[in-house]
């Protein structure tokens, strides 16, 4: 490559500066031109791959967890084993995964820090040994990015990744050839304007906390009286970070303290009555760097799904206790739920709900059999009879449909691994508490007439009457779904709503602090020393 680039450009000396052009000689020198700017594109690679043309030969170097290592060696049977990384991909990669925290993730995780002094010190020529962790580090960058770093790194789903890896080695592989790098790692992430909005509030929380955050609210906040809070300047400084009270509302002749509470009480799903309860104090007392962490849990959330939840589906946030029925990412329907208590999760899936049962019967579950119907039964010998309960030949407990049936007059099947299901219940007071984490894993709905008659309507023979009337029947009625409706079940503990508010709820199944730490283990680790 250098002995034609120099016949060239001395090419170009005896045809310009000897003799001066003419127009003769112009469409020998557009060529000559076109000529030199292809040869100048591709100088690059082809000096990495004449200074390193073996990257592999640095193989035992590689300290990654067998996905990566695998997408490694799949990459560069592919591609021939020589360097494949220029200045120009190089720089575009640093700087990708060093903005990996605004993802909610440690640089860290990549070697970012690492990668960026040794490029510095290779002068724009990689050795064998840095060419292969460059390439490691894109490859572990998009498959965290497409899967969630647990599922990427998961020794028990190789199985699963291997298509994944191949799709992303291949576009890799792409990139490379077309030096675009930042636009390859552009589509990674999820696609969804749900994961731009909470990485946009990361965003936030993370300039509220490197600007220190906020005060402790003290406990005897409770006892003042709503004429006393008013007067709370800590209250109110506390309340203005966060945005739920502005310097307009001060002006307002109304109590703006007690609305804002309330505002804040909705943003963390506690009641709103605006005055400052144990609940709204502890809230208020999360800390900024908290967020942070609670957020970039969230992220990965998104992450961690196979596929972006459909744009029309039924999505249940198990953490709010709250069931969604999208049209085009619209919300159209939107009700109270009641999820599974603490050792009870409710699990995050993604399925298809495929049939609405009409009086549905109840196969009670051999756990709650052992743990809660024997204990009855020992204490009551007519308990089965009284809640119409019977053993079937095959030894299973089924409650009869009914007015008292658990599962109430209609179910939501669909397929998946943990036997769960959306149902009715006779027991619709929950739906008015707060805490409405109080089933066994299994999701009730406030509105399970609503759903069913807008999910069949494609059916076209099953009109809200007609639905009513099957239930009034009181037999058991299968209904297989004309169109199959989408169901996800999330576990956010933040999101940010439709209308740009940002929301946090209780994390009740004590999920976020882990999986942050796995995330940004020594911001993790910071939230733990500033609690002690």
């Amino acid at each position: 490559m250098s002995i034609i680039l120099r016949r060239l450009c001395g090419y170009y000396h005896r045809l310009f500066v000897r003799h001066g052009p003419n127009p003769k000689d112009m469409m020998r020198a557009l060529t000559l031109l076109s000529l030199l700017g292809l040869m100048l594109s591709t100088l690059s690679t082809s000096a990495s791959e004449e200074l390193c043309p073996d990257a592999m030969s640095a193989r035992g170097s590689l300290k990654e967890p067998s996905a990566v290592a695998a997408a490694v060696d799949l990459f560069y049977a592919q591609s021939g084993r020589g360097c494949v990384w220029t200045a120009e991909d190089a720089d575009a990669l640093l700087k990708t995964i060093d903005a990996s925290a605004d993802h909610g993730l440690a640089p860290s995780l990549f070697n970012a820090a690492r990668l960026a002094s040794e490029w510095k010190r290779s002068v724009g020529s990689p050795s064998a040994e840095l060419d292969l962790q460059l390439t490691a580090a894109a490859l572990k960058y998009a498959l965290v990015m497409t899967s969630g770093l647990a599922n990427a790194l998961d020794e028990d789903r190789r199985g699963e990744r291997r298509g994944l890896q191949k799709e992303l080695v291949s576009e890799l592989k792409s990139a490379l050839d077309q030096d675009n790098i930042s636009a390859w790692a552009r589509t990674l992430p999820p696609q969804s304007a749900g994961y731009e909005r909470l990485k946009y509030a990361l965003g936030v929380y993370r300039d509220l906390d490197d600007a220190g955050g906020w005060q402790t609210m003290p406990a005897s906040l409770s006892r003042k009286s709503a004429r006393r809070l008013a007067r709370d300047t800590r209250l109110a400084r506390r309340l203005r970070i966060e945005g739920d009270l502005s310097d307009d509302d001060l002006s307002d002749d109304s109590n703006p303290i007690v609305d804002a509470l309330k505002h804040f009480q909705r943003r963390h799903g506690i009641r709103a009555t605006g005055k400052p309860d144990k609940a709204t104090i502890a809230a208020l007392n999360v800390s900024a760097h908290e967020r942070v962490l609670q957020i970039a849990a969230n992220l990965e959330r998104w992450r961690n799904f196979n596929r972006i939840p459909a744009s029309t589906r039924v999505e249940v946030n198990a953490a709010a206790a709250i069931a969604t029925l999208y049209r085009d990412n619209d919300p159209v329907m939107v009700m109270n739920a009641v999820v599974g208590k603490p050792k009870h999760d409710t699990p995050i899936l993604q399925s298809t709900i495929t049939t609405v049962v009409i009086n549905p019967p109840w196969i009670v579950p051999k756990s709650i059999i052992d743990n809660e119907i024997r204990p009855a039964i020992a204490r009551d010998a007519k308990y089965l009879e009284r809640n119409r309960m019977h053993w079937s030949d095959d030894g299973l407990l089924i409650q009869e449909p009914g007015p008292g049936n658990s599962l109430g007059r209609i179910k939501f099947e669909f397929p998946n691994n943990y036997g769960v299901y959306l149902h009715d219940t006779p027991a619709h007071a929950l739906f008015k508490d707060i805490d409405r984490a109080q089933s066994h894993g299994c999701v009730r709905l406030e509105r399970p007439l609503d759903l069913a008659e807008d999910l069949l309507r494609a059916n076209g023979d099953w009109p809200r009457d007609a639905i009513k009337d099957a239930i009034d029947d009181g037999d058991t009625v299968r209904v297989p779904l004309a169109e199959e409706m989408p169901v996800t079940i999330a576990y956010w503990t933040a999101f940010v709503d439709d209308n740009g508010t940002i929301e946090f709820r209780p994390d009740i199944y004590d999920r976020d602090a882990p999986l942050a730490a796995t995330l940004m283990p020594q911001s993790a680790e910071a939230a733990d020393h500033r609690g002690a």
